[in-house]
């Protein structure tokens, strides 16, 4: 009677994740079942065994983790090391361009590098390869043919708990040696590998952004769709934390800011010790001043001497007026390296370079121009 069950489930978990608008393949079924089985033997034979399994199946825990966001996440890591297995003659059948036949295949073994899991995860629940979206083959025993069915395992470090993927790669030969086909489904160095993570995690807040922007302040601004599954928000400025907020606030009031100052933020979402990866971003404060030591902020000191600002982005604008052109500049780094010069455009009257209300420069009395 265990295969009807399964069988139900399976359909099951397919209706849910199709509710969800989640793209399920047979591995990510077969692992959320096995996920989450109950070890009812495991008094005796902890773990998987060959009486009941993994378990019996739990149908109200294999769903209700479609509650949670992003439980089913998929990554893609590349190839790291490989070996040769041995020589067999084999029956490949169904491989891309390739005939139908008997042929001599040197097995090689190819691994990833060792991978940690992410740290934004309440609950660890089970992980996986998928033999669809990897560029490598099964391979079992040279008594077994296979006939190039994409395949993929994930195995765990004990002493580490870090995890790798492996798979195979075929280089094929004809049953006398004499003429090499090549490498199905690719070279050992080109295999990719994707395995799915099946968890409970903390999701990312998104959409940071700064409004309000001062010469001393500025406010804060994020999104987030799921305050219900939170403790609460941590944001820091260049690295440190600055305010630990409730699940419900979404916005920060900075004052006190130095005028012309760019400033680093990073918002995270927390449940007990457990913390998303952040939205980040770079916020500048309007200066003050100018070097051409105008009082008015779109640096319209009349002469031809260079005007400067800095962009919220950090990096510092020249231009400069020789008579006839408008010559601009941007320090590609922290103001120590520049651009070359550029010819802007020309200008029959003395120019500026302004930001606005974003902090992006463009130059007056000229045309606009966006570096």
């Amino acid at each position: 009677m265990a295969a009807p069950h399964v069988s139900g489930l399976a359909g099951l978990i397919y209706s849910r994740a199709y509710e969800k608008n989640i793209n399920l393949q047979p591995e990510d079924v077969e692992g959320i079942i096995r996920a989450t089985a109950e070890d009812v033997n495991a008094s005796q034979y902890p773990g998987y065994d060959d009486y009941l399994g993994a378990g019996r199946i739990n149908a109200y825990d294999a769903l209700r983790y479609f509650e949670y966001p992003n439980s089913i996440r998929r990554y893609t890591v590349t190839s790291a090391d490989w070996h040769y297995c041995g020589t067999y003659p084999l029956w490949l059948i169904g491989l891309p361009n390739l005939p139908d036949d008997q042929y001599q295949v040197e097995i090689c073994e190819v691994r990833s590098n060792w991978f940690s899991l992410p740290t934004d995860m309440i609950q660890f629940l089970g992980i996986w390869g998928l033999g669809r979206y990897t560029k490598g083959y099964s391979f079992w025993s040279h008594q077994v043919p296979y006939y190039g069915e994409g395949w993929c395992e994930v195995v765990k470090n004990p002493t580490t708990g870090q995890y790798r993927t492996k798979t195979y790669a075929y280089a094929v030969w004809s049953l006398d040696f004499t003429h090499f086909y090549g490498w199905w489904p690719c070279q050992p160095s080109d295999v990719t590998f994707t395995y799915s993570l099946f968890s409970v995690n903390v999701v990312a807040p998104y959409n940071l952004r700064a409004e309000n922007i001062t010469q001393t302040s500025l406010t804060l601004k994020w999104n987030y769709d799921y305050p219900t599954l939170i403790d609460g928000f941590t944001v820091k400025r260049d690295g440190a934390v600055i305010a630990n907020l409730p699940a419900n606030q979404t916005e920060l009031q900075q004052s006190g800011l130095e005028p012309g100052h760019l400033y680093y933020y990073e918002v995270y979402a927390r449940k007990g010790s457990v913390y998303s990866s952040p939205a980040t971003l770079f916020a500048g404060t309007v200066p003050t001043g100018s070097i051409a030591q105008s009082d008015y902020p779109k640096m319209s000191a009349y002469n031809t001497n260079c005007k400067i600002v800095r962009g919220y982005d950090g990096k510092i604008h020249i231009i400069y007026y020789d008579g006839i052109y408008v010559r601009y500049s941007f320090s590609t780094d922290n103001g120590t390296t520049f651009s070359p010069w550029e010819t802007v455009c020309p200008s029959d009257t003395i120019p500026a370079i302004a930001l606005d209300n974003s902090g992006t420069p463009w130059i007056i009395n000229a045309t606009h121009y966006w570096p």
